[in-house]
């Protein structure tokens, strides 16, 4: 009678044992699970991420108003035109790649006589260069004019941009519940929005001549360990430059076609 409650109890321990081993599973299971239901697709709220690209108005006069009528342009064709690349985010910047793509663009408008040279301006440039993008876009003009002057340019191209992503799992992400496909299995999406604009000001007198915008997406299918949001970003970074590109040489054009 002993041996056998001996392994009575035995065949008790194993099967509490195994009892708690297999509630610790099914909690993990859960919590993996909640994860996943919750990872739903949000999309982009543009007009949200819109407002923090551009400027926060300050209090405006009829005075302010008058005096910006009384503006006139002062470039003569050609003319040297400054580029200012402004903002950055913790997951972008902009790279000497973004900046040397635009200035590409020196030979086809020099071609069409519209600019003589490009110059780029950088923030070491600017004195008090004000916030950067993503964060209020208040950048300091007058200094970035200035630092424009120096370079002898008749007018400035200041260039802003913000991202935002969208994480979240597909119909594959339900067998993460398992944990280990959670390494192989492509069962997260990421969705990356890049939207950019630009506005050319007179050195001068800052004499608004155009605005423009555009805005790149890029999408990643990967298992969740292996999702880059940062190569995400930057795709879409550069589908967004490419974009405000031809925009600028379109307004470019347009402004040349007037004189």
């Amino acid at each position: 009678m002993r041996k056998k409650d001996r392994n009575n109890d035995s065949y008790i321990f194993w099967r509490e044992k195994m009892k708690s081993k297999f509630f610790k599973v099914i909690i993990i299971a859960i919590v993996v699970a909640g994860m996943c239901g919750c990872a739903a697709k949000r999309g982009f709220d543009r007009g949200a991420i819109g407002s923090n690209l551009r400027e926060t108005a300050p209090s405006i006069s009829d005075q302010d108003i008058k005096e910006a009528y009384e503006l006139k342009p002062q470039i003569n064709f050609p003319f040297k035109l400054a580029l200012y690349f402004n903002g950055s985010g913790w997951n972008w910047k902009w790279t000497g790649e973004d900046k040397e793509y635009l200035l590409s663009i020196e030979k086809q408008l020099a071609n069409e006589n519209i600019v003589s040279k490009l110059i780029l301006v950088t923030p070491s440039d600017v004195e008090n260069p004000g916030r950067e993008c993503g964060y209020g876009c208040n950048v300091n003009l007058k200094s970035i004019r200035l630092a424009a002057a120096r370079y002898g340019a008749d007018a400035v191209l200041v260039i802003n941009g913000i991202s935002d992503t969208d994480r979240y799992n597909n119909i594959l992400g339900v067998t993460y519940v398992l944990l280990v496909p959670m390494t192989f299995i492509p069962g997260t999406e990421l969705d990356a929005l890049f939207m950019t604009n630009c506005k050319m000001w007179d050195v001068r007198n800052q004499y608004l001549y155009f605005s423009a915008e555009a805005e790149g997406e890029a999408n990643q299918t990967r298992a969740t360990m292996f999702i880059e949001e940062k190569h995400a970003v930057e795709k879409a970074k550069k589908d967004a430059l490419a974009k405000l590109r031809d925009e600028i040489v379109a307004r470019l054009k347009n402004i040349s076609a007037k004189q």
